[in-house]
């Protein structure tokens, strides 16, 4: 049994993780670095975050912000010079206002969304996502359909378990796993590949 400076591993707090380092080729940029406590970084092959992992509250309950390597333009309801479609159109808009390379969140009980990145500058009106709340799995797909499967129908998120996953971007995707009941991040680069559960 695993025993620390202070005494046995108190039974309120989570599991111990491995030290996770790998490197691409070359060795100065981290694919992964994540500590005992389930906190760390996924970087793509420039350096970029691609997800901060987080650990709560020491109960090393994880959370995960994920990111983009370029900066894109998400959907809104708002056009691109700031206004609502029907404002005056005539206002002066920032450079990289309205970008972003933030691609969604999940909180330390699973909860949140991530959005895939457009596949290019013309796809306005690109809306594909992932998102898991208290009561349900939802996918949004590039092709427009949405599957939404209650987290309490075991039987159904088997079933639907190959539909139940998103392509973030070339490197990332993200699917549920019924049987653990949390979201499973795949990161792939340059032949490296590395999974996590949030």
């Amino acid at each position: 049994r695993w025993r620390g400076r202070n005494g046995a591993l108190r039974s309120d707090l989570g599991p111990i993780h491995p030290i996770v380092k790998l490197a691409y080729i070359g060795g100065d940029v981290p694919v992964v670095e994540r500590q005992e406590d389930g906190s760390g970084f996924v970087c793509y092959q420039s350096g970029r975050k691609a997800v901060c992992i987080i650990s709560k509250n020491r109960s090393r309950r994880i959370g995960a912000i994920f990111y983009a390597e370029r900066d894109f333009v998400p959907p809104s309801a708002i056009s691109r010079d700031g206004g609502f479609e029907d404002d005056d159109q005539n206002a002066t808009r920032r450079p990289g206002q309205n970008r972003t390379k933030h691609l969604g969140a999940f909180d330390e009980w699973g909860c949140g969304s991530v959005q895939a990145v457009p596949p290019s500058r013309g796809a306005a009106l690109w809306n594909s996502y992932f998102q898991v709340s208290k009561t349900n799995v939802t996918v949004q797909r590039p092709d427009g359909r949405k599957i939404v499967v209650p987290r309490n129908d075991y039987a159904a998120l088997a079933q639907n378990a190959g539909e139940l996953q998103l392509r973030l971007n070339g490197e990332m995707t993200v699917a549920f796993d019924a049987e653990s009941g949390t979201t499973v991040v795949h990161f792939a680069s340059e032949g490296l590949q590395y999974s996590f559960h949030v």
